[in-house]
């Protein structure tokens, strides 16, 4: 069986059922999914886990606290990280933010 990957990122206004998608490699499977908050994010992570998901990746809209809140849901079978801008590069998300607001 092939490992299995999870990307989340936070919108509101999502709809779950919609705003998915699955990308499969000769070496693994990689779930997309968006989430409207935080919590919902945890409890998605719960049950992509237990659907044999062994990696978390999460965009920084969780911050901090949403990643720890998302690794203490998943337990010890899934490593749980966060992907974040760097400071170099705050100018340009800044554009890409208001841009997209």
């Amino acid at each position: 069986m092939k490992p299995k990957a999870l990307y989340m990122f936070v919108d509101p206004s999502v709809d779950l059922t919609k705003h998915r998608a699955e990308i499969e490699t000769p070496k693994f499977k990689m779930m997309i999914q968006d989430v409207r908050s935080i919590e919902e994010g945890a409890s998605m992570a719960k049950q992509f886990v237990e659907e044999g998901v062994s990696l978390v990746e999460l965009c920084g809209g969780f911050g901090y606290a949403g990643a720890k809140a998302v690794s203490d849901a998943a337990g010890d079978r899934a490593s749980v990280g966060m992907i974040v801008h760097q400071v170099w590069d705050a100018p340009k998300l800044a554009k890409v933010l208001e841009a997209w607001a």
